[in-house]
């Protein structure tokens, strides 16, 4: 729960059920606009209340050969795709200290992507066809999103601590179809990547839908873990 407060007697609590469904516990149902990430309450006629969001960002990204990252080290290419050696999920590689590697269903092209930095687990909304997690600890005190290569990188306002990541997706056998999409054309897959302050655990599919998630996840699974690799066999 997100503390809310009324100009009343009373205090309400604004219950979230997806970053852009709220309601009070009273029933009354709100009316949102989202401004420079907060959102804008109107309460009846006058009223007029802002309330901030765990969403840092949300903005669509340029992907290539599909995939993104969350990066904090000063070697970007090192490590990519070994980051899901050993893992039980394909999607979001975190075997690598300091490094998220994730997968989208399309391969050149736009796609949407949400961060969202929470207090702890919220909710999965049926929408998300695909869900993993895995856990997180930056490696440096600047931590970035990155497009493909290093091209653009926007900061995310994360703290040297441990976290569990989830990342869910839609759309992505849809997007794997096309392979590329072109600008101006509507999107095919959206991704919402989670954050919040947890023990180290290993990662876990939560929901498996899609061919293209079934098919990474299983990819994961034949390579060593990077911790392991070149290490004899006992």
């Amino acid at each position: 729960m997100l503390p809310f407060r009324l100009p009343t007697r009373s205090v309400a609590r604004l219950r979230l059920r997806t970053p852009y469904d709220f309601h009070l516990d009273v029933f009354a149902v709100l009316p949102l606009t989202f401004v420079s990430g907060c959102f804008q309450l109107a309460v009846g006629k006058r009223s007029l209340y802002t309330v901030a969001v765990p969403i840092v960002f949300d903005q669509e990204i340029q992907v290539h050969y599909g995939q993104f990252y969350v990066q904090s080290r000063p070697d970007f290419f090192v490590g990519l795709i070994e980051s899901i050696g050993g893992q039980a999920n394909g999607l979001c590689g975190a075997a690598v200290p300091g490094l998220l590697f994730l997968i989208t269903g399309l391969h050149t092209g736009h796609t949407s992507v949400t961060v969202e930095m929470l207090g702890a687990p919220a909710p999965i909304g049926d929408e998300w066809e695909d869900v993993v997690e895995a856990s997180f600890r930056p490696a440096t005190a600047r931590v970035a999103l990155v497009q493909w290569a290093g091209e653009a990188s926007w900061p995310l306002p994360l703290a040297p601590i441990d976290y569990r990541v989830r990342y869910s997706a839609t759309g992505m056998d849809r997007a794997r179809r096309r392979d590329t999409l072109l600008a101006g054309e509507p999107l095919l897959d959206r991704y919402l990547l989670q954050l919040w302050p947890a023990q180290p655990a290993p990662d876990t599919v939560i929901r498996e839908t899609s061919r293209c998630a079934a098919y990474w996840h299983a990819h994961a699974r034949t390579l060593p873990s990077p911790r392991t690799r070149g290490k004899p066999n006992n």
